[in-house]
């Protein structure tokens, strides 16, 4: 007992050095979360802190105990074990701040490039934030000092009665449900890795699902109409008249109308509208154009995301799960804007972020037609280089060098489609004249009147600048189409991809944004203030165009969404689910009833939310939640949307299939960066080239998946990762199968795109495929398929 009391008494300076270091972060944490400090959150943040540290102590004393010839190392191992707390805890609390939800095991599903580019430590690390991580390695050295020189070096005899207290200490803390608020969010992110590694995730291990497997979701849930075949569980009858006809007139030119998709990053509906004073009404152009469309303020995405929005709008399709990204896995055969009016309209994408990212590029190029904006004109260039965005080009030279190509290269002989996603909105809001749009949201936060709410605005003015921007952005965007012959005859959509990570009202906010149709065509503007999603989007615009230009299209779809609904009265009858930024289907709605962070909550005609006390429903939900994971898998990696006659008759898809080349490896060991599978050279440009690689690896558990490396395309052979020769940046794989008992797994990488449309700097048309790993340690896999494919349509 005199040895553990020694050994005590060593580690208390340190001890408690980092413990006022934290308790000073954990207030400054608080005040930045809520806008003030109360005696609650103080109380429980102190009493977590001394739990936390106990532990520490505890641990650290045992190690001491152990090791009595060691203690100058053990001293300076937990001196090095609590300066890394201290900074986690620092980063874990500014992505709390960020994204309004703790940092956990979502950290694996992303890769080392990523979370480089999502950090953009370029961008964030200032001196303020430079001197608070010198702090913390200062300060706790001088605050030792300090104490040891205070302190007696003799322990004190009450020290041995501590120790019963210390134990209790090390229970509670492992047994109190701490809220994530009050409690140290790096011990929060990596007790989540800890439980990931070890009950993570189970993989579905019969991968052959069947409709039984799913039968205890409500039909409302995934199928809007009458079901017609079990087999194909979406598929519904086409309902007509169609909503959008009474409130439309017909185009002067007697051909479909134009259409015009706008999908703003992160743009909340609490910016402008209806609830636009939450926020002081940051975007005054929307506002006004909403008080002359169809608007729809209580809309809602069915993704935290980007990465599926426009699966969501463009072809309605289930929410994928498990992490997977809809424009990285194999496509099932489905309905879109795109295949199925591609008779009648010419189609564009305009993004100003690079096409590679998660193969967007791939996914609108599977579409017969689609223009993808890919020149930039050197007047389109500065802004990028002025304000060094790594995500892409800001929002004006998006729109304006389309307007420019649009200008260039008129043609009018088919009605146009067009989709813009724009990006300026995208953290780490960077834009151009930041200061000046600053300016112009502190000066807004006046208007508004609850104080929480304009504390949070004002104290991120530059972020919320960029909708500001943005809104500048569109309203001469739309004074230039004003202009133009095609304006008279062109629906707008405008909408947001999700909520503003930057603004939380309530867990429901992430998932709110408005819909705004305006036309020089719309007869009379209307407000809906009924429930609607993404989802309904391409329902709406097919069902007018068959109803009111008689386009040829199918009776029956599988679409998730509905039509539009039309309601001056507030009406909440909408089933949805909902993918968090976790990359997880966890979350739903089911009418006026959501289950939220594992919270069951009412929503009212405000969209506030009121907590709910039902164990029982809260069971059912997530049993409903489990099953739409099999539900998923079957209608979209099974490929049971719609059967193959049906889709080639509507979308005339029969495609040529020529096997170019085909490698088969036993075993490849992966211990560099880059480490090449196969290429072939001289391919000919046409049709669609799909690549597809599939192998087996020793997997602990289906998440490590995540850490497998990345497939890189590129046009040239070598060694080293290089942007020059890059064709296609990142494809993730996809998980085949798991078996649990041996640890292995089959995953394939799959990647479909047009050599015609796609940048190759090479002379010969080559095309290489490597594995590029940001792991360090080795990666073993077995049974190497590497096959390249064109496929020609008949």
């Amino acid at each position: 007992m005199k040895n553990w009391t020694r050994t005590c008494w060593l580690f208390f300076p340190t001890i408690v050095a980092f413990f006022l270091l934290s308790v000073l972060l954990q207030l400054v944490f608080l005040t930045q979360v809520n806008g003030l400090v109360t005696w609650t959150n103080t109380f429980l943040s102190v009493l977590h802190l001394l739990l936390l540290f106990a532990v520490y102590w505890t641990v650290a004393s045992i190690i001491g105990g152990l090791f009595p010839n060691r203690i100058r190392l053990v001293e300076l191992l937990l001196y090095a074990v609590l300066t890394v707390q201290v900074i986690g805890s620092i980063c874990c609390d500014q992505y709390y701040l960020y994204a309004h939800e703790p940092l956990d095991e979502a950290f694996l599903l992303f890769d080392w490039t990523e979370l480089w580019m999502i950090a953009d430590v370029e961008h964030r690390l200032n001196i303020v934030l430079m001197s608070l991580f010198l702090s913390v390695m200062l300060l706790p050295w001088i605050v030792i000092k300090w104490v040891k020189k205070k302190s007696k070096q003799d322990p004190p005899i009450a020290l041995k009665k501590c120790t019963p207290f210390l134990i209790i200490a090390f229970a509670l803390y492992v047994f109190i449900p701490f809220q994530v608020s009050t409690k140290n969010r790096f011990n929060f992110f990596v007790g989540r890795l800890v439980h990931a590694g070890f009950f993570g995730q189970k993989e579905i291990e019969n991968m052959h699902i069947t409709p039984a497997d799913f039968k205890d979701i409500p039909e409302a849930f995934y199928n809007v109409g009458k079901q017609i075949d079990p087999v194909y569980p979406c598929l519904h009858e086409f309902k007509q008249p169609s909503v959008l006809s009474p409130l439309l007139q017909q185009t002067s030119t007697g051909k479909p109308p134009h259409i015009c998709i706008v999908i703003v990053e992160s743009m909340s509906s609490d910016l402008f509208g209806e609830r636009g004073s939450n926020t002081g009404v940051l975007m005054p152009f929307l506002d006004s154009l909403s008080k002359r469309s169809l608007y729809f303020p209580n809309a809602f995405s069915t993704y935290q995301r980007t990465h599926n929005v426009l699966p969501a709008v463009l072809t309605s399709v289930p929410n994928t799960v498990d992490g997977n990204v809809f424009q990285q896995i194999p496509f099932p055969r489905h309905y879109s804007l795109f295949n199925l009016l591609k008779k009648n309209y010419r189609f564009q994408f305009n993004c100003g972020v690079p096409y590679d990212y998660l193969n967007m590029g791939g996914f609108m190029q599977q579409y017969k037609g689609v223009q993808l904006l890919q020149t930039w004109d050197k007047k389109h260039q500065i802004h990028k280089e002025q304000v060094g965005n790594a995500w892409g080009y800001p929002d004006e030279d998006l729109f304006g060098q389309a307007q420019d190509e649009a200008r260039k290269h008129p043609d009018f002989s088919r009605s146009q489609l067009k989709v813009f996603l724009t990006i300026s909105s995208h953290d780490p809001f960077l834009y151009p004249n930041k200061d000046g749009w600053k300016k112009f949201v502190e000066e807004k936060t006046e208007q508004i009147k609850d104080r929480k709410l304009a504390y949070l605005v004002k104290h991120q003015a530059a972020e919320f600048g960029s909708f500001s921007y943005t809104d500048s952005c569109l309203h001469a965007f739309f004074q230039k189409e004003q202009r133009s012959a095609h304006y008279r005859n062109t629906i707008y959509i405008i909408t947001g991809d999700h909520g503003t990570e930057l603004y939380r009202r309530n867990p429901l906010s992430k998932y709110q944004v408005p819909i705004v149709i305006y036309s020089p065509l719309l007869k009379h503007a209307f407000q809906s203030n009924a429930v609607v999603s993404h989802n309904d989007i391409a329902p709406t615009l097919l069902n007018y165009l068959k109803s009111s230009y008689r386009v040829s299209l199918p009776d029956e779809v599988p679409f998730m969404g509905k039509e539009l609904v039309l309601s001056t009265a507030f009406e909440a009858k909408r089933k949805l689910f909902f993918t968090t930024n976790k990359l997880t289907t966890s979350e739903l709605m089911d009418d006026s009833l959501v289950l939220l962070q594992n919270r069951l909550y009412l929503f009212n005609e405000q969209l506030d939310l009121e907590k709910v006390q039902q164990a029982t429903l809260l069971k059912r939900y997530k049993k409903v939640l489990k099953q739409f994971q099999l539900l998923s898998h079957y209608t979209i990696l099974q490929n049971h949307l719609i059967n193959a006659t049906t889709f080639e008759k509507w979308v005339d898809d029969s495609r040529r299939i020529v096997p170019l080349f085909h490698l088969q490896q036993k075993k490849l060991r992966c211990f560099k960066r880059m480490t090449l599978i196969g290429g072939k050279n001289n391919i000919r440009p046409k049709g669609h080239l799909r690549i597809t690689f599939q192998t087996t690896v020793s997997l602990k558990h289906p998440r490590q998946i995540n850490k497998l490396p990345a497939l890189v395309l590129q046009a040239k052979r070598s060694v080293y990762f290089s942007d020059k020769w890059t064709i296609n940046r990142k494809v993730r794989p996809h998980l085949i199968r798991y078996d649990a008992r041996h640890k292995r797994a089959i995953v394939r990488y799959a990647l479909e795109f047009q050599p015609k449309k796609g940048k190759n700097p090479h002379q010969n048309n080559a095309y290489f495929v490597y594995l590029c790993k940001e792991e360090t340690a080795p990666i073993e896999m077995h049974q190497l398929n590497l096959s390249f494919e064109q496929m020609i349509r008949n």
